[in-house]
């Protein structure tokens, strides 16, 4: 059975055993369903090639627009497939992993509202000055 591959970015070791587990092996349900369907380690190996590989070659797709005129097809051109050709990029970095992690990154942004002296009303007592925070963590 196979252990995920550690996360560099990760503070911690990872543990062998699931938590609560009480350092039982734990089985993990995809390998049972692979091993079931007699998906080899081979055939995930060339699946994944595979995969790879089509998605390079779509980094060149093409496409042909066609101009018409009254129902007629007066010119037509290939370009590049740029729709086509962003997702196959997006792809092959979420398959070799050079996305970026999600932030975890806490921030506070404290707003400070004050009303000038013009705008305060005669013989009235002075506007307090209002703050506030916002916390965002992550997105």
């Amino acid at each position: 059975m196979s252990r995920p591959t550690p996360n560099p970015l990760d503070r911690r070791p990872p543990s062998p055993h699931r938590a609560g587990t009480v350092g039982a092996p734990v089985v993990d349900p995809r390998e049972i369903l692979l091993e079931k369907a007699g998906v080899t380690p081979e055939k995930q190996a060339e699946a994944v090639g595979r995969s790879f590989a089509k998605k390079v070659a779509l980094l060149d797709a093409k496409e042909t627009k066609f101009f018409a005129h009254e129902g007629e097809v007066m010119e037509q051109r290939e370009v590049e497939a740029i729709g086509v050709q962003l997702k196959a990029a997006e792809a092959i970095d979420r398959m070799v992993g050079v996305n970026a992690p999600p932030s975890t990154r806490s921030v506070v942004v404290t707003h400070r509202l004050e009303w000038p002296e013009w705008y305060k009303p005669e013989g009235e007592p002075a506007i307090k000055v209002i703050e506030a925070e916002s916390k965002e963590v992550g997105t």
